[in-house]
């Protein structure tokens, strides 16, 4: 581990004198997983060396992705040039914060249901539980859950284009109902994603010193550990915050390991790589529910936990796709993230606002692969992006409505 770590960590260095920029793929990937590596190597956590299979397996999955990133982020794409942008649709940002601001007000109801129904005692845990499936709640959030990437993406378009001879009014309220979202969804992903996107959109406009890229760092950490507190009820603040630590920032790793050296597989294949498409067709065949996630000599417990020693089911990103295909599903998933990243990448900058919104989102991805999948795993959201970026960036025409004059 001391070794990958120290390799990629050199790959960040000449990734950023390369591109002199934090946020270029090649640099946020190999800084992301140098730094984890080499903390799992430093760190006495108490958890179990990592095999050289686990080793093989990290190693085949950053080649992939920097080679990914670093192709697409040169290749010279054949797009419009910069005389011809322009910014997003006025109409367009004016719906997206109507939609956001409206939206929020049957989610506000719907997250107070169901944080006073459930059996648990703490508010926050159940919507906690709620959102990521474990406990079934009589009420749902419905068709307003798009109001979440609605939010997300307005927020994100305001802070783009804001100056500061401009009202900050809407920039304000957007950032106020994104930190509801957080407390809704009490996902600490959630948090990261949206001040770390922020980050990147202010770093794109003007550069940031590494002092208050520092300063934000200390912000995320202490909204994640707040979170922590607030769902793990009563239990001692020392011991959380460093279980939360150990856990999701280094437990991956051991439990991505445990996994390589099994044999646990997908039921089916591609049940988590193409899960977008499975959900799909079940809807199109009428069912209400999701299709289930099966394997063959499944080594985690009925809640889906591994012990490293203590329980987690984070599996960093590697653990979906070497679920579904193995090897090959290790080099071809690190390929396409690679390559998406570097695309989204080249054309932020080449100044396509709308592809600045979907790589501040890429940019989250890229740095929590220690944590999850959030590309394959996570299609439909970042579809939603996609478009609703774009439709923002492509729509030409203003709405409006008059009354008819017919008789």
């Amino acid at each position: 581990m001391l070794l990958l770590g120290l390799i990629l960590l050199i790959v960040a260095v000449l990734g950023y004198y390369r591109y002199r920029d934090f946020f270029a793929p090649v640099v946020i990937s190999s800084l992301s997983w140098g730094g984890v590596a080499l903390l799992y190597a430093l760190l006495n956590h108490g958890m179990e060396p990592i095999s050289l299979k686990g080793l093989s397996v990290l190693g085949l999955w950053n080649l992939s992705l920097i080679t990914g990133a670093f192709l697409f982020s040169e290749v010279n794409l054949k797009d419009s040039s910069c005389g011809n942008l322009r910014s997003f649709n006025p109409w367009v940002r004016d719906s997206f914060f109507k939609i956001s601001l409206l939206g929020m007000i049957p989610m506000c109801y719907m997250a107070y249901k169901i944080g006073t129904t459930m059996l648990s005692g703490s508010f926050l845990l159940n919507l906690r539980m709620a959102n990521t499936g474990l406990v079934e709640s009589e009420f749902r959030y419905g068709v307003f859950e798009y109001v979440f990437p609605v939010a997300f993406v307005s927020f994100l378009i305001e802070l783009l284009i804001y100056r500061n001879d401009k009202p900050r009014t809407r920039l304000y309220v957007l950032a106020f109902l994104n930190v509801i979202i957080m407390f809704i969804t009490m996902a600490k992903s959630t948090i990261l994603f949206t001040i770390l996107s922020a980050l990147v959109i202010v770093n794109f406009k003007r550069r940031i010193s590494s002092r208050k890229m520092l300063w934000c760092g200390m912000t995320i950490f202490a909204f994640m550990a707040s979170f922590q507190l607030l769902r793990s009820g009563g239990d001692d603040a020392g011991d959380t915050i460093s279980d939360m630590f150990y856990v999701y920032t280094l437990g991956g790793v051991p439990a991505l390991d445990q996994i390589v050296n099994s044999e646990m597989t997908s039921e089916t294949k591609g049940q988590y790589m193409f899960a977008f498409f499975h959900n799909a067709v079940s809807k199109l065949e009428g069912e209400k529910k999701r299709p289930e996630k099966t394997h063959k000599n499944d080594l985690t417990d009925e809640h889906g936990y591994v012990f490293v020693p203590l329980p987690t089911n984070v599996y960093t990103v590697v653990g979906p796709v070497w679920i579904d295909y193995g090897w090959l599903g290790v080099l071809l998933g690190g390929l396409m993230t690679g390559s998406f990243a570097g695309i989204f990448f080249r054309l932020a900058r080449k100044g396509f606002l709308w592809a600045v919104i979907v790589y501040a989102y890429f940019t989250c991805v890229l740095l929590l692969q220690f944590f999850g999948e959030y590309v394959f795993t996570n299609l439909s959201y970042l579809i939603q992006i996609i478009l609703l970026s774009l439709f923002a960036y492509k729509f030409k025409y203003v709405v409006k409505w008059q009354k008819s004059t017919s008789f």
